[in-house]
């Protein structure tokens, strides 16, 4: 008969690879959720600055629409204004195309130091004009 290791018949040892197993998976799964955690957390931050470049660019647009409409001195001989509001600044380079139609060239710088440029076109509906005939 062959002699049997006593390793071999003892399974108290046979407990650390299981373990050490389990341990490791377990690892792995917390590293991944820490990971998919962050990733989450950097997404959420350029949601917000995306919203905050879409709202600058929506109040900045108002105005130079208002400014246009009322004649502003601010604007007068001009071809650029420039916009500082809380969450950013916004420079416009405007151009007229026709008559109360204007190319507009949006570069918008937020508090995060974000840039971001565009380009629109702005066209003017003169209702004082329309309803004093």
């Amino acid at each position: 008969m062959k002699n049997q290791s006593p390793f071999t018949n003892r399974e108290s040892g046979f407990y650390l690879p299981y373990v050490l197993f389990i341990i490791t998976i377990i690892f792995i799964v917390i590293t991944a959720s820490i990971q998919v955690y962050s990733n989450d957390i950097q997404m959420t931050r350029k949601h917000l600055e995306q919203l905050k470049i879409e709202t600058l660019f929506q109040i900045s647009r108002t105005k130079l629409k208002e400014d246009i409409k009322n004649n502003s001195p601010s604007i007068r001989n001009k071809d650029h204004v420039i916009y500082v509001l809380p969450e950013g600044t916004v420079t416009i380079n405007f151009m007229p195309l026709e008559v109360n139609t204007f190319q507009l060239h949006f570069t918008i710088l937020t508090d995060e130091n974000t840039t971001y440029t565009l380009t629109n076109k702005l066209k003017i509906n003169d209702e004082n004009k329309l309803n004093s005939t």
